[in-house]
């Protein structure tokens, strides 16, 4: 798992703990101190998400990727659909910030 003495059930809980912040950025800098601590790929996946949720899509992306290659019993199929659609929206907003 790569996460030292954390356990499974303290990261997810440090997770939620980090997604009930009140800001976008109180958030991500929690998920990211979590990540520098674990390198556990489910952080990684929550990073992901927040900055989704933010439109950073490229940084996005690059935490989907570090999840993939983090957790070997994530769902290859179903992870690079999402890949997928993360890259077709960060080109989708790339277009609409030429116009």
């Amino acid at each position: 798992m790569g996460c030292g003495s954390m356990s499974w059930i303290s990261i997810n809980k440090k997770i939620k703990e980090c997604k009930r912040l009140p800001t976008t950025q109180e958030r991500e800098s929690c998920l990211r101190m979590l990540y520098e601590t674990t390198h556990d790929g489910i952080v990684a996946y929550a990073l992901a998400e927040e900055l989704e949720f933010q439109n950073k899509f490229e940084e996005a992306l690059k935490c989907y990727e570090k999840e993939h290659v983090k957790e070997e019993s994530v769902v290859k199929t179903g992870l690079r659909i999402k890949l997928e659609e993360m890259h077709r929206i960060s080109m989708q907003n790339m277009d609409w910030e030429r116009l």
